[in-house]
């Protein structure tokens, strides 16, 4: 047997078993797995590194071997940015997505590990919602279901790596987005008051208005007023009951988070209005800065990651507190 022969067949069972592991593994494992000694396991590597097909991150015994997918619109490597309070842009690191779905993230300055599905610190900027069908219908191109409910992780990634610059938190996946961060600002929804808001409204149903995703089905827009990032949900137009329910609604949301402040706990700084014949209920966001963002993660994400018992918001926090 010809020594190219034996090569390729061992390099053959090297990707079969990164395979078998979910897509990464360290040399030891890829050993024991194998049968077959270092150097033998080294040899198999070293083409498939060379070439693209295998990926290697870490260094001595942290080590891992990495088996790429290619996602349709993304590729095989992603990389993840952060946007501090300043409007600093610093790399978090970079995600590889593997076979059978799962994704591995290569933090700078934290845990590098796999995820079984898009890591959950990401979970909170998938479009959703109200917003998320306008993001869907407003970019035919992706080709994605009109409901993201519908969408699979790596729909999730397609849509947030290639316009995910303006996106709920402080992160930007992909280099698409990222090029597209730098011209937000030229892009970005500005008014110069709430008079604005019904056209803006209407722009929303419409599906026209660019902006973040943020989730919810409550009917919903982002812009840029005075100089502040705001969320602003707005009722239906018209004197049907679920439209007066709708109105009555924003109007004890913006009541309650005003007792809230007043009671000294945190709570966003709102403002409603009557306009259009609709009402308006403008929100502060606490994921934006004048000059930059803040990170965010919603009590639902953080409950399915470190305490996955899901009864109630007030049970969840307390065992948090705990």
């Amino acid at each position: 047997m010809s020594a190219s022969f034996r090569s390729s067949s061992t390099a053959e069972r090297v990707i079969s078993a990164l395979r078998s592991q979910g897509g990464v593994a360290t040399s030891a494992e890829l050993q024991a797995q194998l049968g077959l000694s270092q150097p033998t396991v080294s040899r198999a590597l070293a083409p498939l590194i060379a070439s693209g097909e295998v990926r290697s991150l870490g260094a001595a015994r942290s080590r891992r071997y990495l088996l790429p997918r290619y996602v349709d619109g993304v590729g095989r490597e992603v990389p993840i940015m952060r946007v501090d309070a300043h409007g600093v842009v610093t790399p978090l690191g970079r995600m590889v997505p593997l076979p059978g779905g799962g994704f591995w993230v290569d933090e700078a300055d934290g845990v590098s590990r796999r995820h079984d599905d898009l890591p959950w610190f990401l979970n909170d900027m998938r479009p959703q919602g109200f917003m998320g069908r306008t993001f869907a219908a407003a970019h035919p191109e992706l080709q994605l279901a009109a409901d993201p409910r519908r969408w699979s992780a790596d729909d999730a990634l397609k849509a947030m790596a290639v316009y995910g610059d303006d996106l709920p938190g402080n992160l930007i996946v992909g280099e698409q987005a990222f090029e597209r961060y730098h011209s937000l600002a030229q892009r970005a929804s500005r008014v110069g008051s709430w008079r604005d808001y019904p056209a803006l409204a209407e722009a929303a149903m419409q599906g026209t208005l660019p902006g973040s995703s943020a989730g919810g089905e409550q009917p919903k827009f982002c812009t840029v007023s005075g100089g502040r990032h705001v969320l602003v949900k707005f009722s239906p137009v018209g004197d049907s009951p679920a439209s007066e329910r709708s109105r009555d609604l924003l109007v004890c949301e913006y009541l309650a988070l005003q007792m809230l402040g007043q009671a000294g706990h945190p709570a966003a700084s709102t403002q409603v209005f009557s306009a259009g014949g609709r009402i308006f209920l403008e929100s502060e966001r606490f994921d934006r800065t004048a000059k930059g963002r803040i990170g965010m993660v919603s009590l639902e994400v953080y409950n399915a990651e470190y305490v996955g018992k899901i009864d109630n918001w007030a049970a969840t926090a307390n065992r948090m507190a705990d």
